[in-house]
């Protein structure tokens, strides 16, 4: 059973998990911006390379509706967050199966974007806290770096593979 816990620990962390980093340095923290994440989520979708704050604004945003969705045992909201057929659909639908709805309290910190390519970007995130019914608390866990594969107009993540160098933000 600890085994279950810790697995979907590292779950929710990466939101998926698998490889691939090309040995790129973490980012600089994020800087805070006077633009929405509305705002921010408009304007990079029309962008041909987000900047790294405009790709901080996205992630921050699906990672938060990821965790309200989460605690809800909301598939319909989980899935708008995902591309139709993708892996990052498929795991967490398995995901959101297994969990049945033990999820009280999920808080999955954002603490930057590296941009590598436009609809490739590195995550780096730490998970605060995963509160399940039972009553048992996960975390804070260590910082990780996450890759994600995305789709744009709306952004939807399409995979997540844990980085090759899965190094903390400096």
């Amino acid at each position: 059973m600890r085994q279950w816990y810790a697995g979907i620990a590292g779950l929710f962390v990466g939101i998926v998990l698998a490889q691939v980093l090309w040995g790129s340095s973490p980012p600089p923290p994020p800087t805070p911006s006077s633009t929405s994440a509305n705002e921010s989520l408009s304007v990079l979708e029309n962008s041909a390379v987000p900047n790294a704050r405009e790709a901080t604004a996205v992630v921050q945003d699906l990672q938060s509706r990821r965790d309200q969705a989460l605690m809800a045992d909301d598939a319909a909201a989980l899935a708008e967050l995902t591309s139709d057929g993708s892996p990052a659909r498929a795991a967490d639908t398995a995901l959101l199966r297994e969990m049945r709805g033990s999820v009280a309290v999920l808080n999955t910190e954002v603490l930057g974007v590296n941009v590598v390519a436009p609809h490739t970007w590195e995550v780096y995130t730490v998970q605060q806290e995963l509160r399940l019914s039972t009553g048992e608390v996960i975390g804070p866990l260590a910082q990780r770096c996450t890759r994600w594969e995305l789709a744009p107009a709306p952004w939807r993540i399409e995979s997540t593979a844990e980085c090759m160098n899965n190094v903390s933000q400096q």
